[in-house]
């Protein structure tokens, strides 16, 4: 994360937000949920973005964390149990899996690019 200062994960998230209003307000509210509680854990955790480590956890934990914000919602919007709304939970299970190892993925390569920008001189 090239700005290490609290609120930058929220700021970037709801700017993507803003293009996801376009085709579902959920889906921005849904965004903005998750950015606000990944940013709250990491700085809780790490106190400070400027290790980079609390910074790649922010950015890791930002898309797991609207799945439990998307779940509910979808539960109360059509007032179905979390059996019926998952339908297969073996699948179920294998999204979520994958959503999440796909993220920790995601967070070491940003941070594999930003340190590989960083001794090209392109990046601060």
């Amino acid at each position: 994360m090239k700005v290490k200062k609290p609120g930058a994960l929220t700021i970037s998230a709801t700017l993507n937000g803003l293009v996801l209003l376009m085709m579902s307000p959920v889906m921005f509210c849904m965004h903005l949920l998750g950015s606000l509680c990944a940013e709250v854990l990491a700085l809780i955790v790490g106190r400070s973005y400027e290790k980079s480590g609390v910074a790649q956890l922010a950015a890791t934990l930002y898309i797991p964390l609207t799945l439990p914000f998307t779940i509910i919602f979808s539960m109360w919007l059509t007032g179905t149990s979390l059996n019926d709304l998952a339908g297969d939970p073996m699948m179920a299970l294998i999204v979520t899996a994958g959503t999440i190892i796909l993220s920790i993925a995601g967070g070491f390569a940003g941070r594999t690019v930003g340190k590989e920008l960083q001794k090209a001189g392109k990046l601060k």
